[in-house]
C-alpha cells in the first residue's frame, strides 16, 4: 500500500485534484490518500500556511499530490507551502512532461521532458537605492548537478538519449556558461547524445511546434518560459503535469496556477492534474495503472469531451468522470 499526502490547494485546486483522485481510486486500491489543508485559505483561517499534520505526514508518505497554491502574500510570517515541501523532501530537481495528448488537441507532435535545478539552486537578492535596484544571484553547483543526474535517470528509465542543455546564451553569460560546463562534466561519461542550445532557439522551436531533443535541462530562470512556450504548441499549460523527486518522497502537481476567477464554476480543465497523477503512479511502481490513466485522458479527448479552455463545454467534474469511467473499464 502506498500512502499519498493530498493537498487540494487554493482556487481550482480542489476541483482538478478531485478528478485525479476519482480516477486513481477507480484504477487501484494500492493508494491510500491522507488529506490535509495548506495554502492561502488555510493561512487565513489558522494563521498557518500548512496544517501541522500535513508537514508531519510528509515523512510518512511516499508522495505528495497537490493542486495549486495562491502566490505567497507579502506577509512576514507566511511560508510558501510548496517551498516547505520541496525543502522537507530535499527535492533533487523539478520535471515537467510536455506531450500532445490527442489529434484534436494542440498543433504540434511534441513529447519531451524539461528538467531544472531545484527551486533554491539559485538565490536572488535585491537592494534598492535612490537610482534603481541592484540584483545579485548565486547559483549552487551541487544542486545543478542533481538536476543533470535526474535527467540521466529519466533517460535511463524511458530509453531517451538526446539531452539538450538550454541557456540564455549571453543573458547571464557567466552563469549560463558554467551551467553548460557542469552539464558536460556530469553527463559526458554516460554516453548520452548531448547538445547545447539557447532560449532564442527554443522560442523558434515553440513557434514552429517542434523540438530536436528528448530531454531539456535548463536553469530555473528559464524553466517556466520554455515549458509554457512548448505547452502552448500542444494545447496549453492546463495539459501538463510536473514532479519533484526527493529522498523517499516526491511532489506531483499540475503546471498551471490556482486561477481563482474559475474556482467553483466547474469550468477548469483537470488534465494537468490527471497527468501528474499518471506520473505519480509510475513513480510508485504502478506502471500499468499509470499508462491506463494517461490513456483515459486521451480517450476522453478522442470521444469529444473537450474542456472549456479548449473551446468545448465540458466541466472539470464531467471530464474527470469520463476518465474515471475509462479507468474502471478501459475501452
Amino acid at each position: 500500500m502506498h500512502k499519498v499526502l493530498l493537498l487540494p490547494g487554493d482556487g481550482i485546486g480542489p476541483e482538478v485534484v478531485s478528478a485525479t483522485v476519482q480516477a486513481i481510486e477507480a484504477l487501484t486500491d494500492q493508494v491510500e490518500f491522507v488529506t490535509a489543508d495548506a495554502g492561502r485559505k488555510c493561512y487565513e483561517s489558522t494563521r498557518r500556511s500548512m496544517a501541522p499534520e500535513a508537514m508531519d505526514a510528509i515523512t510518512e508518505c511516499d508522495a505528495v499530490l497537490m493542486g495549486a497554491f495562491a502566490p505567497a502574500p507579502d506577509i512576514r510570517d507566511y511560508r510558501d507551502p510548496e517551498d516547505e515541501i520541496l525543502r522537507r523532501i530535499d527535492a533533487k530537481a523539478e520535471v515537467r512532461r510536455i506531450k500532445k495528448l490527442a489529434p484534436s488537441v494542440g498543433r504540434a507532435e511534441i513529447d519531451c521532458y524539461i528538467v531544472t535545478n531545484r527551486y533554491d539552486a539559485a538565490t536572488v537578492s535585491e537592494m534598492e537605492d535612490v537610482d534603481g535596484i541592484t540584483r545579485q544571484a548565486r547559483m549552487q553547483y551541487h544542486l545543478c548537478r542533481r538536476a543533470f543526474e535526474t535527467a540521466s535517470v529519466i533517460a535511463e528509465r524511458t530509453g531517451r538519449r538526446r539531452i539538450r542543455c538550454i541557456t540564455g546564451g549571453s543573458m547571464f553569460a557567466m552563469t549560463d556558461r558554467k551551467f553548460s560546463e557542469l552539464f558536460r562534466e556530469t553527463l559526458d561519461p554516460q554516453g548520452m547524445e548531448l547538445s547545447d542550445g539557447t532560449m532564442a532557439m527554443a522560442s523558434r522551436w515553440a513557434s514552429e511546434g517542434r523540438v530536436d531533443f528528448d530531454i531539456a535541462v535548463v536553469p530555473e530562470v528559464y524553466y517556466s518560459i520554455l515549458g509554457d512556450g512548448l505547452a502552448a504548441a500542444t494545447g496549453g499549460t492546463y495539459l501538463s503535469g510536473e514532479m519533484a523527486p526527493g529522498n523517499g518522497c516526491a511532489l506531483f502537481k499540475p503546471s498551471h496556477g490556482h486561477a481563482p476567477e474559475l474556482a467553483d464554476l466547474n469550468c477548469a480543465n483537470p488534465t494537468g492534474s490527471l497527468m501528474s497523477g499518471s506520473m505519480m503512479l509510475r513513480y510508485l511502481g504502478l506502471k500499468e495503472e499509470a499508462d491506463t490513466l494517461a490513456e483515459g485522458v486521451t480517450a476522453a479527448y478522442k470521444r469529444g469531451y473537450m474542456p472549456k479552455d479548449l473551446g468545448g463545454d465540458v466541466g472539470a467534474f464531467d471530464f474527470g468522470r469520463q476518465v474515471a469511467k475509462y479507468c474502471e473499464n478501459p475501452f
